[in-house]
């Protein structure tokens, strides 16, 4: 019997719960938008600046920023738009000295740090 594959959001508490375990200052951002209307007039949000920002940003105890995309288990590579700007973002973090990468889980962010 195969068990099920968690939820990105089941991996996201997980991967939070690391980081303040070893002091990292972790914040889980929340991206996208929504249409809506308010007082008659149409709005369109977005929740954030940036295209493609990470699941989850932190500073870690040694000062150096962080930023994990978090996939379900079994995710391969980017595909599509929306990932591939998840990618960009990665890939500017690291440029600017950052530790960034998409994530499965804990043990990825764990390889992640110690490298």
């Amino acid at each position: 019997m195969q068990l099920p594959k968690p939820h990105e959001a089941e991996i996201q508490k997980q991967v939070m719960q690391y980081l303040w375990a070893i002091g990292a200052f972790a914040i889980r951002i929340n991206s996208g938008a929504f249409a809506g209307s308010h007082n008659g007039k149409k709005r369109f949000v977005r929740f954030n600046s940036e295209p493609g920002t990470s699941d989850i940003l932190a500073i870690l105890p040694n000062g150096r920023f962080a930023a994990f995309e978090v996939k379900r288990p079994g995710w391969k590579r980017p595909s599509g738009e929306r990932e591939e700007k998840q990618a960009a973002f990665l890939a500017e973090v690291r440029r600017r000295g950052g530790v960034a990468a998409f994530v499965t889980g804990v043990d990825d962010v764990v390889k992640e740090l110690e490298t």
